[in-house]
């Protein structure tokens, strides 16, 4: 009996084309970069409907966004992307690949 995966394998399968540049080790989920980083989106992933969303509302590869807070307590996440702040659930936010700015976040 096989065991059950706690999420979609493909819902987070990265990209061949990530992998064959050589991107692969500098991306990390949205809500992981630390608060107040700009971040440029590689890609998003996971599901049509979502992945849909998040494009529409310009999360969409070669965006710019900044993590503006993220709240533990109820699992919430500020981004700025342009210039507008939009609040989204971390969960939804995990499917959307960043490749963080060098420089130090602004506090």
């Amino acid at each position: 009996m096989a065991t059950a995966e706690w999420s979609d394998p493909a819902a987070l399968a990265v990209p061949d084309a990530l992998e064959a540049r050589g991107t692969i080790d500098a991306l990390m989920p949205l809500p992981m970069i630390p608060v107040g980083t700009t971040a440029r989106v590689v890609e998003v992933v996971g599901g049509c409907a979502t992945t849909q969303r998040l494009r529409e509302l310009g999360l969409c590869r070669g965006a710019r966004v900044r993590l503006v807070s993220t709240e533990g307590g109820c699992g919430g996440c500020l981004v700025a992307v342009g210039h507008r702040k939009l609040g989204f659930r971390t969960g939804e936010l995990t499917s959307v690949l960043v490749q963080p700015d060098q420089a130090e976040p602004v506090q």
